[in-house]
């Protein structure tokens, strides 16, 4: 039980440090990919002794590390646009749909049959992010921005999950995020300005954040071997936590917006259940 605990405290602790970059510290998409790509490095290898350097090199894993960091850049780009204007738990509320394409992926594989009440759920869960865009403070003009942003940001999380499974098949996770986010990291130096970077208030602070999304990634494998069960509640379990600490900071969440999270909320611990 402690791991998965351990790891919704830092991927939660890590989805406000993402807010903090994005938003507080004004990075536009390549400084915001540089940061987390470049400091999540830097904290994993501090996990080395402990996962070892593990990577088989081949055609196909060359192929994957490919899909990888397209996947990698594609989500940190939306992300950063995203937490300009969104709090984490709105963004976790949206990759909830993930939760209904994986159990489609599964259902297409075999691997899961199609049942009413898993739909029936995905149903509630899509209502409920209408009623939260619905009553988004964002104009009509700019949510049609918004949304298609929001669906590269989920397609890209769904796919990087997809190929991450497949990689690992030729090393463990953490070398593999090592030489993904290295590469992610360089390919934004020449869009960077890397003194006005640096010389940012509060880069400090936000390169110390990444520190408790490299420790997520541990506690998270070691929940995984631990209790399946419980490492599948890890994501609901952080959109609960998200949710709440948005009340407590009192981040402007109206009656409907709050309805529309609750439902989405709901949906997916249900549904994740279901689906453990």
């Amino acid at each position: 039980m402690i791991w998965p605990f351990l790891t919704v405290i830092s991927y939660s602790i890590t989805a406000f440090g993402d807010k903090y970059i994005a938003a507080k510290l004004r990075c536009n998409p390549a400084e915001y990919t540089f940061i987390v790509s470049a400091a999540t490095v830097l904290w994993l290898l501090f996990l080395l002794p402990f996962t070892g350097w593990d990577f088989q090199t081949g055609s196909k894993s060359f192929i994957l590390l490919v899909f990888l960091v397209v996947w990698k850049l594609m989500e940190l780009y939306t992300t950063s646009v995203l937490l300009k204007f969104m709090e984490p738990y709105e963004l976790k509320v949206w990759l909830g749909i993930n939760v209904v394409l994986s159990y489609l992926y599964n259902v297409y594989n075999g691997k899961n049959a199609l049942r009413a009440d898993m739909l029936i759920l995905a149903a509630f869960l899509l209502f409920g992010i209408y009623i939260i865009v619905k009553d988004s403070s964002t104009g009509k003009k700019n949510l049609m921005k918004t949304i298609p942003v929001c669906i590269f940001y989920i397609f890209s999380k769904l796919m990087y999950g997809v190929h991450m499974r497949e990689a690992t098949g030729y090393g463990n996770s953490v070398t593999i995020l090592i030489i993904v986010l290295s590469v992610t990291s360089v390919i934004q130096l020449p869009k960077l300005d890397i003194k006005k970077l640096v010389s940012k208030k509060g880069f400090l602070a936000a390169c110390t954040t990444r520190i408790p999304n490299a420790t997520g990634l541990l506690t998270e494998a070691l929940a995984a071997t631990a209790n399946l069960y419980f490492y599948a509640l890890i994501q609901p379990v952080q959109l609960l936590v998200l949710f709440i600490a948005g009340l407590v900071k009192g981040s402007g969440m109206s009656p409907k917006k709050r309805t529309g999270s609750i439902i989405c909320i709901i949906s997916v611990c249900i549904m994740t259940i279901l689906c453990a």
